[in-house]
């Protein structure tokens, strides 16, 4: 589950459509391929990974090296490879990556039946397939491309586009933001008014959180804006505290701090969740439970508070949290979960806390 965050969910027909629409977005292609056709040349050239059966990274003494995914024929037709038959005959993607696995104790980069015979033969593909990684690195140390790492390096940064962190550019991270955001539970207490909250405490491990929010495998962000500095746009008294040291919340020193500032507040915002040093590659989650002492800071904070639903939990993550501790208090009046949501996350959580955004989203894992 470490790289969870990677995939848009865990149903083949949810993925196969993500998959075709994400390209055809990305390639901006027609959806009929004409060789005369000026509207079919690629704008941007797509690959979809890592194929196939890619189910491990790093677990129980297993990494992604070693593993052997076993898998039947109709688990591998019904299960694993819809979403990069789509990708391919429906998308017209250009590029296909191999993963590291094996396939019932074949590699995959080394099995003609599946990419030959399949990929190229079964569903046509007419553009290239890569082996994962390394690919900057090959300019200079395999083909002899450039004459250093430096040139290497120079040539891809100097083919990218030059038109970034525009006002379009900003503007769509913030949207993507907002539509990406789950509504788990509301007991009456969303959406928040800005007129009637006086004073507002934000506490969590997440709640200043800047780099958090972009996940992995992304480039540098134009700027970021955390769920604090999103919130103290719409109250001004902001009362801050972490509750943790940092997301693995390891011990319980500072949570006198946060129930202190609860029990004084009209509102309490609680992000709470993980970040790369609970879930990513190479790094498997071991539950579904918040880290550390997480669960007991949401707890402690929201029985220090007076009022009823006055608590919005918000659960920033990628793989799926058990929050079944939060539905049934009285004191928590609403709870989002926001995935890791990028460089404008902190707008996005509070123009939905505040109702300037209606949450309209669907998980596509399963949460308890």
């Amino acid at each position: 589950m470490g790289r969870g965050q990677e995939t848009p969910g865990e149903d083949p027909l949810v993925v196969s459509k993500y998959a075709v629409n994400y390209v055809r977005g990305l390639q901006e292609v027609s959806d009929t391929i004409g060789e005369n056709s000026t509207s079919n040349r690629l704008k941007v050239s797509s690959c979809c990974k890592h194929y196939t059966a890619y189910d491990v990274d790093k677990w129980k003494g297993i990494d992604r090296f070693h593993f052997d995914a076993k898998v039947t024929k109709q688990d591998m037709e019904d299960t694993y490879q819809p979403p990069f038959k789509s990708c391919v005959e429906e998308a017209h993607v250009s590029s296909v990556m191999c993963s590291y696995n094996r396939v019932n104790g074949i590699p995959t980069c080394a099995d003609p039946d599946l990419l030959k015979g399949v990929v190229r033969d079964q569903w046509g593909l007419d553009g290239y397939i890569v082996s994962d990684c390394d690919s900057i690195e090959v300019y200079y140390k395999s083909i002899n491309y450039t004459a250093t790492p430096e040139d290497a390096v120079a040539l891809a940064l100097n083919a990218g586009p030059s038109d970034v962190c525009t006002n379009d550019h900003q503007s769509l991270a913030l949207d993507a933001a907002r539509q990406g955001i789950v509504l788990l539970d509301n007991n009456g207490g969303l959406p928040l008014s800005s007129n009637s909250t006086a004073s507002l405490a934000v506490i969590g491990p997440n709640a200043n959180g800047t780099k958090v929010m972009i996940s992995n495998y992304a480039g540098t962000p134009c700027g970021y804006t955390s769920p604090l500095q999103g919130l103290q746009k719409y109250v001004s008294a902001v009362t801050y505290e972490p509750g943790c040291s940092d997301v693995k919340c390891s011990d319980e020193t500072l949570i006198e701090a946060a129930t202190k500032a609860a029990a004084t507040a009209d509102v309490v915002v609680v992000v709470v969740g993980l970040d790369q040093s609970i879930e990513a590659e190479e790094l498997d989650r071991e539950n579904l439970t918040l880290p550390g002492y997480q669960e007991k800071l949401v707890i402690e904070v929201a029985n220090a508070t007076t009022k009823l639903g006055s608590v919005i939990l918000v659960v920033m993550s990628a793989g799926p949290i058990d929050v079944s501790f939060a539905k049934d208090n009285k004191k928590i009046g609403g709870i989002l979960w926001v995935g890791y949501p990028g460089q404008a996350g902190g707008d996005a959580i509070a123009q939905v806390i505040f109702g300037d955004y209606n949450p309209g989203n669907f998980l596509v894992k399963q949460h308890y």
